[in-house]
């Protein structure tokens, strides 16, 4: 989708199952789901955007749960390794970010683009071209990574190094992907919301992530994780054949990683920032590593509606995120961890989302974004941040908090939203979701 959607999709609300071959894991919540190999379905309230399929999440051996990050490797990576650019050179990106032998967060070496202004970050991504791929019914994956003075441009079809098990009624589809992220990232003076659907960055395999929630079919924007929505990679397809992450796991996006070891990187978040799996250091020598922890608290049912099921509390303790699900690590540049309970990923954006990208592509790809609606204290604050055509923004109270959102007096006042969908005139004079806007609590977004 286009800035202007995405830039909507952000209005309506800020935006892992982990499942283990023949067995049950669960979630910090207590809810539970199954993926076995023996036909287990997968929930069968389907995926908001997706309708109601059941399937079966594994076929073979499946990785261990995000939250461990000790993994030891997995067949579904096939040991990927390598600089993207070219599909066949053998740096290892996959037991640690970075590639000069330190163990560490790759907040200590610099040399994959791990750190703000760091080289560019080629060597990070997987070399796909030596992976199984999704199957023999499917394209083979491709990726290349090259970067600019100020991008990192990433390119793809969008297809699985993994094979593809489908959990949604939607076919996998080749796309046509161009994604560019900031190189040189920085902490914005004020947190941004995610966008409610669509991409919010990608993994180092070249595939798109979304925030944690669905769409508003069948189980209103609830959690895809809570829900049971995900294969053993924690992704599915979209409506438009398009596989994508609602939260990531160390062993689909690595070789693997010993436990008790610090986790690599696994994506990217468009504003430039990377995305740890869950262990990392908590001091520049690395003498401890830690487990990285949500401080998002659920507070209701995500089943429906999943950011006003969960609200951000601050806590003590250095193993404790902030709101977007990140920290500054000892060499002082920040980053988000993968997460085993709510937001999973990215509870907002820490720096400036300027990553596009995810339009185009045989299967119609899913958008890009720059980001959700800028935070706000007064309407002084929203002069120029509503999409142009707006009939006016005002700074309003939303479920993600004070954002600006546009005003209105009809419906044809309104931009599209999410996807091309139509927007409404809300009783508040401000355009909403035609259908209504997704609850009223909390959800991401900077004060």
């Amino acid at each position: 989708m286009g800035a202007r959607s995405v830039w909507m999709a952000g209005v309506v609300l800020a935006a892992l199952v982990v499942s283990t071959a023949g067995c049950e894991t669960k979630l910090d919540d207590g809810k539970s789901t199954a993926a076995t190999t023996g036909g287990t379905a997968a929930d069968a309230k389907g995926d908001g955007m997706t309708g109601g399929m059941t399937g079966d999440a594994t076929t073979g051996s499946a990785p261990t749960d995000l939250a461990t990050g000790g993994v030891t490797g997995d067949a579904m990576t096939g040991g990927m390794t390598g600089d993207a650019t070219t599909g066949g050179t053998t740096s290892d990106a996959s037991t640690d970010a970075t590639t000069g032998g330190v163990t560490g967060d790759a907040m200590t070496g610099g040399t994959t683009g791990g750190t703000t202004g760091a080289a560019c970050p080629t060597a990070v991504f997987l070399d796909v071209a030596q992976s199984p791929g999704a199957g023999a019914a499917y394209p083979k994956p491709t990726l290349t990574v090259t970067c600019t003075d100020t991008t990192v441009v990433v390119k793809g079809n969008g297809i699985p190094h993994y094979e593809f098990v489908p959990i949604t009624p939607n076919a996998l589809k080749a796309q046509n992907y161009t994604f560019t992220l900031p190189r040189q990232p920085a902490m914005a003076a004020q947190t941004s919301t995610i966008p409610l659907l669509g991409t919010v960055g990608i993994a180092v395999n070249g595939l798109p992530f979304y925030g944690p929630n669905e769409a508003q079919n069948p189980d209103p924007y609830g959690d895809p994780v809570y829900n049971g929505l995900l294969d053993k990679c924690l992704g599915h397809t979209g409506p438009n054949g398009d596989y994508h992450y609602h939260a990531m796991l160390v062993a689909c996006l690595s070789a693997g990683v010993a436990a008790g070891q610090p986790s690599p990187i696994v994506g990217y978040a468009f504003d430039g920032f990377p995305i740890y799996g869950p262990n990392g250091c908590v001091d520049a020598a690395c003498t401890k590593v830690v487990e990285f922890k949500s401080s998002w608290d659920k507070i209701g049912d995500p089943h429906t509606y999943a950011w006003d099921a969960h609200k951000f509390t601050a806590k003590n303790g250095p193993e404790f995120l902030d709101q977007c699900n990140g920290r500054v690590g000892p060499d002082g540049t920040y980053r988000y961890h993968a997460t085993a309970t709510f937001p999973y990923l990215l509870g907002c954006y820490r720096g400036t989302a300027t990553g596009t990208g995810g339009a185009g592509g045989t299967g119609g790809g899913t958008g890009g974004g720059t980001g959700g609606p800028k935070a706000c204290t007064s309407t002084a604050d929203c002069t120029g941040a509503c999409p142009a055509g707006s009939k006016g923004c005002t700074c309003a109270t939303t479920p993600m908090g004070q954002a600006c959102i546009p005003t209105c007096t009809t419906g044809t006042d309104c931009p599209l939203g999410p996807d091309g969908k139509a927007m409404t005139c809300g009783a508040g004079g401000t355009c909403i979701p035609a259908g209504g806007p997704p609850g009223g609590g909390g959800g991401p977004g900077g004060q």
